[in-house]
């Protein structure tokens, strides 16, 4: 009769209970690992159009004859690029699609 209930067959609670730990710590760290990379990502997408956007301004400075390069011509210039507005002097901001 002992035999009959000592048999190993199946899973326990226990056994139970330790998976589901295992499985919600990586579900948990995998999450974070994927949002950390959605971030990155959207941080270099928005500064590679920052990027892109400097380099433009600087080919259209640079086609411009050095006697017309002021802070107005410049500022007309940068405003008839893409979609920047010009706020003042110091501060611009730029409609970006979204990416």
């Amino acid at each position: 009769m002992d035999r009959v209930f000592r048999r190993n067959n199946g899973f326990t609670l226990v056994d139970l209970a330790l998976a589901m730990v295992v499985i919600i710590v990586f579900v948990s760290v995998m999450t974070s690992i994927m949002y950390s990379l959605y971030i990155s990502t959207t941080e270099a997408k928005r500064t590679a159009v920052a990027v892109n956007y400097a380099v433009d301004i600087f080919e259209k400075i640079g086609i411009m004859p050095y006697i017309n390069v002021n802070v107005n011509n410049v500022l007309t210039s940068i405003s008839e690029t893409k979609n920047i507005k010009i706020i003042d002097e110091n501060e611009a901001t730029a409609t970006i699609r979204n990416i």
